[in-house]
């Protein structure tokens, strides 16, 4: 970060820090949900690979009965 060589221009840097920790906070929530959401897909791909289509057939004529 670069140092501030009066009050004024401390202030400016001070408010645009705040700026860009505010952004990444407000990102953040958002990442962790995306990334959740990845791993779910991920382990619902897994799971899907070791069921047989005609197990999987059958539970999707279940659920939708």
């Amino acid at each position: 970060m670069k140092e501030a060589t009066s009050q004024e221009e401390a202030a400016l840097l001070l408010e645009a820090g705040l700026y860009e920790l505010n952004a990444a906070l407000a990102a953040a929530p958002k990442a962790i949900a995306e990334r959740v959401q990845r791993v779910v897909n991920d382990i619902a791909r897994q799971m899907m690979s070791v069921v047989h289509e005609d197990v999987l057939t059958e539970a999707v004529e279940a659920a939708q009965a």
